[in-house]
């Protein structure tokens, strides 16, 4: 078995059913492979940013690895400013990059870099050139599995020419058992966190994107039915995923500093969420130091990031919210009047987004040329539960995220 059938075999082991390229000269040796092989299907792309936004989007809507190839340091350098919303997005890509042959590569080669590595640390969690033909299949496998690894995100190998087309001998790739890496939150914290929230006046909830990511939507609907507290989304900068539904009764709309939830709250328990990806320096505080925060993240180094958490709970969104759950029961029971007046001024915040969209939407004329938000209100008209958008609409994207409708984890999908 030659090099590239390994990459192909061992793909196909791991399920992975598509790849997306643009080929050059260096995956010549894996398209001659491709011919003996009906999985992985290549998916050939027109430019290699396209065949990495397709693999981050594949990668979102299943929750699978997906895997880009990339060619050369000139195939690498076009596609990686969508490794970096692949990046932001905690999307789990693999980047292939067929480099030239080993023997060029100190060579001042012909479309060789000094440092392939080097150029896409900054944007992926693990990154490596295969050294020998004995450590392709190794590697490859690594750089799967700590992809697929929460917290998710892009891996890279670089793998030179020569070991696509050297004999690696009769091996066998077998898959090797997928291991559950999912970590749950410490139970001590948990015990904190329901303290505070059984404490607080007013708590917040603001839901991220690492609720979708990992379909747990309908926990925080119940958590927030529980807690009888608003929840909001992250704002346009940071909302990737449709992360909670905005016709649920418990829904306040986006986040932002000065909305009069975010002033009211005393406690905002942030789940899945960057905390957060900033356009400019804040002229505020975004969550003022009073704020008491508990964070839940299924990346370590996002808790207390910019804003100090007083609780910070480290692991899966999916499990931090069941355990939650499951603390709160004993401390709410006797609170029956606390509950029932919070719930009646969340009611009121509702009532003020649903106000909010109807104004956006009442206030539109016929006009040509088409204004944005008379068209979020038409779109608006037809979406609903089969519905899914993707959204790339920049500097458009305000009324987009504010007042379409979002029913579920897979309505909505955004560039990073």
């Amino acid at each position: 078995m030659k090099g590239a059938e390994a990459i192909l075999k061992t793909l196909d082991v791991w399920n992975i059913k598509y790849f997306f390229g643009c080929p050059g000269t260096t995956e010549v040796p894996l398209l001659d492979a491709m011919v003996s092989y009906e999985r992985p299907e290549f998916i050939l792309c027109t430019h290699e940013c396209v065949a990495v936004s397709a693999a981050d989007g594949y990668a979102r809507v299943t929750g699978r690895p997906s895997v880009a190839t990339l060619h050369a340091n000139v195939g690498l350098a076009n596609g990686i400013s969508h490794l970096h919303n692949a990046h932001l997005a905690n999307s789990p890509i693999v980047i292939i990059n067929f480099i030239k042959s080993r023997r060029l590569l100190g060579r001042r080669g012909f479309t060789v870099a000094h440092d392939h590595q080097e150029m896409v640390k900054q944007y992926t969690k693990w990154d490596w050139q295969v050294l020998t033909h004995e450590s392709l299949v190794e590697n490859l496998e690594r750089c799967l599995r700590l992809a697929f690894s929460s917290p998710k995100g892009p891996t890279y190998l670089a793998v030179p020419q020569d070991i696509l087309e050297s004999e690696l001998g009769d091996i066998e790739i077998e898959g090797r058992p997928k291991i559950d890496l999912i970590s749950r939150p410490s139970m001590k914290n948990i015990k904190k966190a329901a303290e505070l929230l059984a404490e607080a006046k007013f708590p917040l909830i603001l839901s991220g994107s690492g609720v979708a990511q990992e379909e747990a939507n309908a926990l925080v609907v119940e958590l927030a039915n529980r807690l009888e507290s608003p929840v909001c989304s992250e704002n346009r900068l940071n909302l990737d995923y449709s992360c909670y539904p905005t016709e649920e009764d418990h829904f306040v709309g986006l986040f932002h500093p000065e909305a009069e939830f975010v002033k009211e709250a005393d406690v905002i328990l942030a789940i899945g969420c960057k905390l957060f990806v900033e356009f400019e320096p804040p002229q505020i505080p975004w969550i003022k130091p009073e704020k008491r925060l508990i964070h839940l993240n299924s990346d370590t180094k996002e808790i207390g990031h910019i804003y100090p958490a007083e609780v910070g709970l480290s692991g899966s969104v999916k499990e931090g919210i069941q355990d939650l759950i499951s603390a709160l029961d004993e401390r709410f029971k006797g609170k029956g009047d606390i509950l029932l007046k919070r719930s009646k001024r969340v009611s009121e915040f509702h009532m003020d987004f649903i106000k909010r969209r109807r104004v956006c939407f009442d206030n539109q004329e016929e006009s040509q040329p088409l204004k944005v938000n008379a068209l979020i209100r038409e779109l608006a008209k037809v979406v609903d539960e089969r519905v899914t958008i993707v959204a790339d609409a920049v500097t458009s994207n305000d009324p987009i995220v504010q007042f379409l409708p979002r029913y579920h984890s897979r309505s909505f999908y955004a560039s990073s």
